[in-house]
């Protein structure tokens, strides 16, 4: 025969049941009274809690599974008269007329000739009867009253096993709707896992019937233990957010060992507890305690623990049917944590890519932690978040828009922040102000965290240099941070890290280029000074000198009688010298002015041909021949065509001097083509002057250099063609074969498109 211990979902007077593997309670108990009465069939209909009626849930020795999912209703068939009146019937089927259609069916279908319905009570009355055996027979028969008292007998004694199977069965259903019901909703941790504990807690408490039951889960990171659901009863120190120390408590007895602790009292037992714990449990009525671990593979990643009164100790029965709960939760907390973990990360991936690609365009320090405060608190779905520097615990950040402060930081927070800055690790917790394992602080010197706001997740931000800021998460009390709560706030602090020192290197390369321009600044203000002092002396001197001259000669007796015959010469000759000494001035202040050029279409060979116009007679004159080559095609640029031509007049001066004696200028111009641009318009002004030395090369665009006498130049005129054809978006060089073999100055701008 087989038993219908499993079956398929079925509908019977509207009522739609899942037959799912039986609790091992129904089977144990279906087989005792199968083989009590030497029966062919056994059904167990068990009351749903809060229940009047009964609904068949397992079947012992039946063909087939249509029997699972029969409701009993009180005062309908044989079964309901039992739920009414707590008393056995038995009887013949055939000749039975209180049957309800479904239990006739149920009975001839297996061809059943006698049967017997016998309560199974936990309590006197039927608020005590937890569930309806029918028993059956296949041979017409009577069932004798001795053993129909040794059924009830049998009944009282497993009744309380059959009614916590019954709750617990109702219980996994509901925390695997409150764990699909997350999942459906997408709700992120910490949310998801906090309801299906607490589902657990609370339905633990219930069946074990304590006055507390807290689950507790370990902490990959620190080992520690954080309950992440407290139900029933909350004296002091055992809450939502409670820290153990590993190994501390039931819990950590329980997880160390593997093996369920009890104790009559808990304050007499063996555990660890913190002093925090400790003082509070001196005002405590004994308790006694179970603790039960949650065991997944070979790891254990928590446990559930339970109190009630001491004159209320926990039985054998209790620890079994704790051991069974714990087994029925592990999966379901496991399952939970990681679709929620899973959902966070993959979320935590896109906003980790998008903070990196904005952090890699920042370049201040403060902008990075704004962003990295903002970032963060939806990520792991915190209160408030601050960047704290090290080591001076410096407010850099703050998500509530804080100015840069300085403070003295609260005293556990203190301890909390220093401890991550100083040791590079991430540190949590849900409860800031009853955590035992930061020093223990007295009132007086207790934070000035509000009560909500105690959780604490803090992460390190790292460096080549050690930890430069500490990233502290804060959220409500009993705020339990998942391991991707961590990994997220931790990626984000190594991404800011990172963009940080970015900034901080650019900010130093920006001070020191900034230092080497105030550098250059002041070497070419030396050089500036050094150069007008030495040009502006000689003509400054002979100024002063026929001056000198003029005085000497006004103070003399002899000047009233010889009537100052050489006063015009030596005043014509101080005119022409302050002169000079003005247009040195005036030439400087047209390098330095940096006049911004008018751009217009200019034509080159002609800018060229006025420039030469203007020198040719004076050339012609001391035998030196300018030579302008033709050109075919117009080269044509955007240039400002008055500063255009100060260059070409700078250019050919310079080589006319360069001529010492007869001698030949060539001016060329023409376009060199770009596959990529319109090209370049090239002039060139080559010379068969006396040349430059290679050495002297370098210096020749240096303001006041020059190789002519003095009095004859200055070292404006090729430091200024420089800032000019700049200016326009060209360039200009100068080389030479050297001393006695020329030079030839090129200049190039853009051609107009």
């Amino acid at each position: 025969m087989t038993n219908a211990s499993v079956g398929t979902t079925r509908t019977i007077s509207g009522v739609g049941v899942s037959a799912l593997a039986p609790p091992p309670a129904l089977v144990e108990t279906a087989h005792a009274f199968r083989a009590l009465f030497d029966a062919d069939v056994v059904w167990l209909a068990v009351r749903e809690s809060r229940a009047r009626s009964a609904v068949i849930r397992y079947a012992e020795g039946a063909r087939d599974r249509h029997g699972l999912g029969v409701r009993v209703t009180p005062g309908i068939g044989v079964g309901g008269t039992v739920l009414l009146s707590s008393r056995p019937w038995s009887g013949r089927t055939s000749a039975e007329e209180g049957l309800s259609p479904s239990e006739r069916a149920l009975l001839l279908a297996e061809r059943i000739e006698a049967a017997l319905v016998l309560p199974l009570l936990s309590g006197a009355g039927t608020t005590g009867l937890e569930a309806l055996v029918y028993v059956g027979s296949r041979q017409s028969r009577i069932f004798q009253d001795g053993a129909i008292e040794q059924g009830l007998r049998l009944g009282v004694r497993l009744a309380r096993r059959v009614r916590n199977a019954q709750r617990l069965n109702e219980a996994t259903r509901r925390w695997s709707l409150v764990a699909h019901h997350g999942v459906d909703r997408g709700i992120q941790m910490p949310h998801h896992i906090d309801d299906v504990a607490h589902a657990i807690a609370a339905d633990a408490r219930r069946l074990l019937r304590s006055g507390t039951a807290i689950v507790f889960l370990v902490d990959r990171l620190s080992r520690a233990l954080h309950s992440v659901a407290v139900d029933g009863v909350d004296p002091p120190a055992i809450r939502r957010g409670q820290v153990l120390p590993p190994g501390f408590g039931a819990a950590g007895r329980a997880i160390d060992t593997r093996m369920p602790f009890v104790t009559t009292d808990y304050a007499a037992s063996p555990v660890r507890i913190s002093d925090m714990f400790a003082d509070a449990m001196k005002t405590w009525t004994p308790v006694a305690a179970l603790s039960v671990p949650l065991l997944f593979e070979t790891e254990a990643i928590g446990a559930i623990t339970l109190a009630r009164a001491s004159d209320r100790p926990y039985s054998d029965d209790d620890i079994q049917q704790a051991e069974i709960i714990a087994t029925e939760a592990t999966p379901l907390l496991m399952r939970a944590r990681a679709e929620a973990e899973s959902r966070q990360r993959q979320h935590g991936a896109a906003e980790m890519s998008r903070l990196a690609e904005m952090l890699t365009k920042t370049r201040d320090v403060s902008v990075v932690c704004e962003r990295l405060v903002h970032s963060v608190i939806p990520l792991v779905d915190g209160w408030d978040c601050t960047v704290w520097a090290n080591p001076d615990h410096l407010i850099i950040a703050s998500s509530r828009g804080a100015p840069v402060v300085r403070q003295e930081l609260p005293g556990r927070f203190s301890s909390l922040v220093r401890k991550v800055a100083f040791e590079a690790v991430t540190f949590w917790t849900p409860d800031l102000t009853n955590d035992p394992r930061l020093p223990h602080w007295s009132e007086g010197h207790r934070s000035h965290e509000t009560v909500q706001d105690r959780a604490v997740l803090a992460v390190p931000l790292p460096s080549e240099a050690g930890v430069i800021a500490t990233l502290a998460v804060t959220g409500m009390t009993g705020r339990v941070f998942s391991e991707a709560d961590i990994e997220l706030a931790q990626g984000l602090a190594d991404l800011a890290a990172l963009a940080m020192a970015n900034a901080r290197a650019y900010h130093d390369v920006q001070l020191s280029k900034a230092a080497v321009l105030r550098h250059e600044k002041l070497v070419l203000a030396g050089r500036l000074a050094a150069g007008l002092a030495h040009e502006l002396r000689n003509p400054l001197q002979n100024a002063v000198g026929f001056i000198a001259e003029m005085r000497e000669a006004a103070a003399a007796p002899e000047a009233l009688t010889s009537g100052f015959e050489e006063f015009p010469s030596l005043l014509k000759h101080a005119h022409s010298e302050l002169r000079r000494a003005a247009n040195i001035v005036d030439r400087l202040l047209d390098y330095v002015r940096e006049r911004k050029p008018a751009f217009e279409s200019v034509d080159v060979p002609q800018v060229v041909a006025e420039a030469v116009a203007l020198v040719s007679s004076a050339a012609a004159t001391s035998g030196k021949r300018l030579t302008v080559w033709p050109v075919d095609v117009p080269l044509r640029v955007q240039a400002d065509a008055v500063m255009l031509k100060q260059v070409v007049l700078n250019i050919l001066s310079n080589a006319l001097d360069a001529l010492e004696g007869p001698g030949s200028i060539d001016i060329t111009a023409r376009l060199e083509p770009d596959v990529a641009s319109p090209g370049r318009v090239i002039v060139t002004v080559q010379d068969t002057g006396r040349g430059i030395p290679p050495e002297n090369l370098p210096n020749v665009f240096d303001l006041f250099y020059t190789t002519k006498e003095v009095g004859k130049g200055v070292g404006l005129g090729l430091a200024i063609c420089q800032a000019m054809v700049e200016q326009q978006g060209g360039t200009i060089t100068i080389t030479s074969p050297g001393a006695g073999q020329g030079t030839t100055v090129t200049f190039e701008l853009p051609a107009e498109r």
